[in-house]
């Protein structure tokens, strides 16, 4: 709707679409609204604010103006103009649901019925989204926007460090994931049939199955504007690899109860909290619901900004959980390579283990937990042996 066809005495509404988000929410120093359906932000000040909280109503012209003005002590006119800007922007629209109102309406009603509003908004911003066509110049189009990405900033950041040597409070180095790869040997027939293997998750056991998830394979490229690359044994989308590995050990011999982060880059696991055990065992809920002991329970989190220097629309975020979901499937296979158990899944108190991993949840988040133990012996065997 244009300011041209706006009727004074007309009820309008915030878009069902719009998205208002306060200073410092993601970044931003000032407040937003975003347009999830028209894919695109603009920057408002309090005033419209507080007109596009009214509008939630809906509301008119002359009653939004009045209220903000008799509240924020504004100029009448001002604000006038304020809720006609807008309505030319499309982040106030008339309360009689368009076509398109009444799609978006439907869609979070339904959806949030599920108690998926985040999701509903997040299927919103990517509906329909203009990807490039790779069938045609896709491809050229990719290498110029990589080019100006590191023209502005540097592209680094594969994996985090040790803040402490590997060695402190408990840490322990890892073998290389080249060394351990000729070691595993099991037959595909070991791998999807029935356990036929079965060891302590001791800590030589844990540290080779950390460094063949987590581990470098190799680093390659690099250049002006860039760090090399590095390749794992999972494959990552364009090599960005942005999950990283820590453990919750309760019980694992040869290793000290705690917290533990595996540095790649260091080969080592290295402890960063003292441990809670019953406030650990309930936030990672892999703990309870396992068939099986647990030792321990790898969390795998995930770093935005290195999937998002590459891959900057809105559909980004998915592919974090295909991600992790490869690591998975590498520590299954480990796991039953190896003879011990594995079992993955998504229950976590994010909360709880970000707070004591110390992660900041806009830069670094769980997405999945793993629990860990001892190996069950093969059918009809006597005793679990220890190959």
């Amino acid at each position: 709707m244009h300011t041209a066809d706006l009727k004074t005495d007309g009820r309008y509404r915030l878009s069902p679409a719009v998205r208002l988000l306060p200073p410092d929410s993601f970044g931003n120093r000032q407040w937003l609204a975003v347009d999830l359906v028209a894919k695109r932000r603009l920057a408002i000040g309090r005033h419209a604010v507080a007109l596009c909280v009214l509008a939630a109503g809906p509301t008119t012209l002359a009653d939004a103006v009045h209220a903000v003005a008799d509240y924020a002590d504004a100029g009448r006119e001002e604000l006038a103009k304020t809720f006609r800007t807008l309505l030319d922007q499309e982040i106030l629209v008339a309360a009689e649901p368009s076509e398109q109102s009444r799609w978006v309406d439907e869609l979070l009603a339904r959806w949030r019925a599920y108690g998926w509003a985040e999701a509903a908004d997040h299927h919103l911003m990517t509906f329909d989204y203009p990807f490039h066509d790779y069938s045609a110049d896709g491809w050229t189009q990719d290498r110029t926007l990589m080019r100006a990405y590191r023209d502005a900033e540097f592209d680094g950041g594969r994996y985090k460090t040790a803040d402490r040597g590997p060695e402190a409070a408990g840490g322990l180095r890892a073998p290389r994931v080249t060394d351990i790869l000729p070691t595993l040997n099991a037959g595909l027939d070991e791998l999807s049939g029935p356990p036929r293997r079965a060891r302590t998750l001791d800590a030589d056991a844990l540290l080779r199955l950390m460094s063949t998830v987590f581990g470098v394979l190799e680093s390659k490229g690099g250049g002006p504007g860039t760090a090399p690359f590095i390749r794992r044994t999972s494959p990552s989308g364009g090599a960005r690899h942005p999950s990283e590995g820590y453990v919750c050990v309760f019980d694992v011999p040869g290793l000290e109860a705690g917290w533990y982060h595996y540095s790649c880059g260091d080969d080592a696991l290295c402890k960063v909290a003292d441990p809670d055990t019953e406030r650990s065992g309930r936030a990672l809920f892999g703990a309870l619901r396992a068939p099986f002991p647990v030792r321990a329970v790898l969390v795998m989190t995930s770093v935005f900004a290195r999937n998002m220097y590459r891959y900057r629309e809105p559909r980004t975020f998915r592919t974090l959980f295909m991600d992790v979901g490869h690591l998975l499937t590498t520590a299954e296979i480990v796991g039953r390579a190896t003879g011990i158990s594995v079992f993955g899944q998504h229950g976590i108190d994010d909360a709880y283990v970000g707070d004591v991993l110390r992660l900041a949840p806009d830069e670094e988040a769980p997405l999945l937990s793993v629990a860990l133990g001892d190996g069950c012996p093969p059918p009809g065997s006597p005793s679990s042996e220890r190959p």
